[in-house]
Parts: C-alpha cells; structure tokens; sequence
C-alpha cells in the first residue's frame, strides 16, 4: 500500500504586495501559504518540501515585516505540528540570510548531503548559474531531486538553464520556477524515463499565468494526487469589435457580482474578494480602457491590454490589429524597479537596437556574475 511522502509546493512568492505597480492587490501568497500549512495538517502529513522563490526578495532586498511574521507565525505552526520543511533557494530567494532559517524554520537543503525520507534518498539543489548545472546534476545521486530552474523539456527558449535529461541518478525531480502544475515522464536515452513534477505558484504572480494553483501529494510510489488551493477569481474576457465591447459591458456588473459572492460564501479573506478583470483588447477601438474601468468601477482589479495596430501605408486604413503587451508595463509591474531590467529596456528603445541581441548580451552579462 503506498504512503505519502511530503507535501509539495514551489514559487509561493511570500510578499504584501502581490505585485508591487498594484497596492490594492495583496495578501494573495499570505493566504495560500496557510492553505498549504492547513493540508499538511488536515492529511497528517510530517514532510512539506519547498521547492524555492518562497520569500521573495529579488526586487526588494529584504521581506517587509508583514513578511516576515507570516513566515515567523507559519514555521511556529509546522514546529508545533512536527510538520519538517525542506526548502531551497529559488532564483528570487536571498541566499543570504536564509529567511525561512531567521524565521524559526531549518536551513536550506544541501546540494552535497541528501536526507533519506521513508527509504527515499531526497537531494536539494538551490537555483544557480547555468555554468554550474552540468556538474552540479552529474553529481545528484539521489532518488528525487529538489530543484529550481528553467528546464528546456519544460521552457524551450533563449531562457533555459539546463536540460533535464542530464540527471541520470534520479528517478523524479520535483522542479520550481515554471509557475505551472504538470507531472510528466521525459525520456533519457539508455535510463528509463524520467518523472518529472512541477507543483506550480501558489498564486497568480503575473497576469497571463493559470488562475487555478495546486499543492501536490507526494507518494512513494512516486506517484501523486493534486490539491487546489482556494485563490482570488479572474475573470479574463477578449473584445473584438463593437459588439463585443457592448456585449460585454452589459455582462460584466453581474459576473463581477457572481464571482464576488462565491469568494465570499468561499470565506476568503477580506483582501481577496475583489476579482481581478483582465481585458485583451483586439479591436482598435478608442477609449476601451476608459469605457470598461466606469463599468467596473472599483468592484475588480481592471488589467487591460492594448491593442497594437498596424496602418496600412497604401490606404491608410487598420491592417493588422493585435494585442501588445508593451515593454514599458511589463518592467513597471515585474521589475519594480529592478536597475538591470530598467538598463535592459533603456537599450531596447535606442534606435537601431536589435531586441534579441541586446537581450543576449545582458543574459550573457548576468550569467558571468
């Protein structure tokens, strides 16, 4: 009969702020950090295993001290639970200090001494450079592996670190940083296929990612179940033309209304029963913005995104009209300020700047630090 192992989760983001252009918007990973402390508790399960970005302190430096007492509150519940948490560092953790450790919590899990859980050899990797992966997975000899990384069997693209495949000691890693839940096989060639589980963020930390947002129960059949955790509603529409746009503003008061009841009768928290609204804006039509934030008025989080519309230079009219989500937003709500970011996009609007070349060279640049 197989037995739980841990309960796992990855990229919970702990922060007032769920995204720091956006103070009305927060306590979104407050809440779902106690979720999962509630599950671990409710299944009696003794493993919590984190899989990296629990605190984040990329942009900020430091947690505020909302922060820092949930976190202090939520280590004094798994002691007194005798719930153990095991966590590594992600790429927006500080390594230094280690806050779940100051927090009351244990330290970060080695890369070089690999804990045995219910006859399960368990291994931690923190993020690091791409220089360093090779080595480090050749080394990882375990029968799972804690990790955070962008995997390009998982994010094809200029941005992965690393492949998968080169572990070939283990038989699951369990991976932070891709902000979705999946659990698939990859192949190896000459082992048998790697199981691989990626848990997801435990809330929506930019606006094009899943609103739904998992925990999964770990068994040591390897095999799992998932566990939804309760989180703010988003409601996403698409407008195409005029219609639409009338369609929609008469439809939009009573869907706001309808998702905010269940998050009430759902009991969440005060700060999370307003929904967020995320409008792609595909028709060219002016004054969209405006016309949709009277509707809503402050019954929702309005996210709008514009339309980018190419004219025609042969007759002047609309040729192309599709939805841009321009560089300028992307920096004000992710970096918050972050200086290579804010470098990053002040080369990329310098006439006759190749984007993809200059994005190369900073990747570049910050993989040499």
């Amino acid at each position: 009969m197989k037995t739980p192992l841990a309960i796992v989760a990855a990229d919970l983001h702990l922060r007032s702020l769920t995204w720091p252009s956006r103070p009305a918007i927060q306590g979104d990973s407050f809440f779902a950090f106690s979720q999962i402390l509630e599950i671990a508790k409710k299944k009696k399960i003794n493993e919590l295993w984190l899989g990296g970005d629990v605190v984040e302190t990329l942009h900020t430096g430091t947690p505020n001290s909302a922060t820092v007492n949930v976190l202090r509150s939520g280590m004094a519940d798994a002691f007194a639970a005798e719930i153990n948490v095991r966590h590594i560092y992600g790429n927006h953790d500080n390594i230094e200090p280690d806050w779940i450790y100051a927090c009351g919590g244990p330290p970060a899990m080695s890369k070089d001494r690999p804990v045995t859980i219910k006859g399960r050899t368990v291994l931690g990797l923190s993020w690091m450079p791409s220089r360093f992966l090779r080595e480090a997975q050749a080394a990882a000899e375990a029968d799972i592996v804690l990790c955070h990384q962008a995997w390009a069997e998982l994010m094809p693209g200029e941005g992965s670190e690393g492949q998968l495949t080169h572990f070939r000691g283990a038989k699951l890693v369990v991976t932070g940083d891709l902000h979705q839940h999946i659990y698939k096989k990859v192949r190896r060639e000459g082992l048998s296929p790697l199981r691989v589980l990626s848990p997801g963020a435990t809330h929506m930390c930019k606006s094009n990612e899943p609103t739904s947002h998992y925990v999964a129960v770990l068994y040591d059949d390897y095999s799992i179940t998932w566990v939804r955790l309760r989180s703010r509603a988003v409601l996403r529409y698409t407008v195409n033309d005029a219609a639409e746009l009338d369609s929609l503003c008469l439809q939009l008061p009573e869907a706001i209304a309808k998702a905010t009841q269940v998050a009430m009768v759902q009991n969440l928290p005060s700060e999370l029963i307003t929904p967020i609204f995320i409008l792609r804006d595909h028709s060219g039509i002016p004054g969209v913005e405006r016309r949709v934030t009277n509707v809503v008025g402050s019954f929702a989080h309005v996210f709008y995104r514009p339309p980018k519309i190419k004219i025609s230079e042969e007759t002047g009219d609309i040729a192309e009209t599709q939805v841009s989500y321009s560089l300028g937003e992307f920096v004000a709500q992710e970096s918050a300020g972050d200086p290579p970011v804010t470098d990053l996009l002040q080369a990329l609007l310098e006439p006759g700047i190749k984007p993809a070349e200059t994005i190369k060279q900073h990747r570049e640049r910050y993989m040499q630090c």
